[in-house]
């Protein structure tokens, strides 16, 4: 609750943001007088929202009416079933030359970690460049930079 000060009558003017009640923005007053030695101090009293008037026209605005730039592209993506987050199981790839592990970005290149073997304790780091398909200076698995719009 943000409670903003009114000095010549020394009302208080609650303004509640209620997501209950769709988004709208309530303006609710409260005629007690606020005694003068509780000056910048919230006295205890509760303003009762049967007195709120709900003002016409003014709400909160969604998310997807107030997003721009990369936000709203990725809300975009979203809506028509795409996964900009990589949220959903990759496909499984062979890691051969012919089907190589896919890896997208948003840049010219990226660096990926290989296991190589299922219990090694120890990751194989190389950079993955734009263009053919690499190998895995470990095990020989490949792997195949691909362009993304959007991040992964």
């Amino acid at each position: 609750i943000l409670l903003l000060w009114h000095y010549t009558t020394l009302h208080y003017t609650a303004l509640l943001y209620s997501t209950l009640l769709y988004s709208t923005l309530l303006y609710c007053w409260d005629d007690a007088r606020i005694p003068s030695h509780t000056t910048g101090l919230f006295t205890g009293r509760y303003t009762d929202t049967g007195n709120c008037q709900v003002s016409i026209g003014k709400r909160i605005p969604t998310d997807d009416e107030q997003a721009t730039g990369l936000e709203r592209r990725i809300l975009q993506a979203l809506k028509h079933g795409k996964d900009p987050y990589s949220i959903l199981k990759p496909k499984h790839y062979a890691g051969t030359k012919e089907d190589p592990h896919i890896v997208p970005g948003i840049g010219t290149k990226r660096m990926v970690g290989c296991l190589c073997e299922e219990d090694n304790t120890a990751i194989v780091w190389f950079w993955l460049h734009e263009g053919e398909a690499q190998r895995c200076p470990s095990c020989g698995s490949y792997y195949k930079f691909i362009h993304h719009e959007l991040p992964h």
